[in-house]
């Protein structure tokens, strides 16, 4: 943290230095001397699978790669209806998921359920 005046502080925050487990809501607040300000949300800190790569066959589509568990769950549309939950103990390299439609595919995290990215997938 550094004083950029003397009523403003920059700081910064490597997340890697948390450590691999860390995850869940980032908050801060404002402390002057005895007075502590109300705690306010900045982020959420997201664990993040390593997909080294996947696809799609006659007999489905799959990703690979490491810390495959910390998904929550994959579907092929958006409203995630028909989604494969993974399992928190998922240790397997090779994740069975529903056929991608126009390549793609919709991917909640563990750490954030509630929220749905897409990702592409080569059939």
């Amino acid at each position: 943290m550094r004083l950029s005046s003397p009523d403003i502080a920059v700081a910064t925050l490597d997340p890697a230095r948390l450590g691999p487990a860390a995850a869940g809501p980032l908050r801060y607040r404002i402390v002057r001397g005895a007075i502590k300000g109300d705690w306010t949300p900045l982020a959420t800190l997201v664990r993040l699978p390593r997909i080294d790569g996947g696809g799609c066959e006659q007999n489905g589509c799959w990703l690979e790669g490491r810390d495959l568990f910390l998904i929550d769950r994959v579907a092929a549309s958006a409203d995630m209806a028909g989604a494969v939950g993974v399992s928190p103990g998922y240790t397997a390299a090779r994740l069975a998921v529903p056929s991608a439609r126009d390549g793609v595919l919709y991917v909640a995290l563990r750490d954030a359920p509630n929220v749905v990215f897409t990702m592409g997938l080569k059939s």
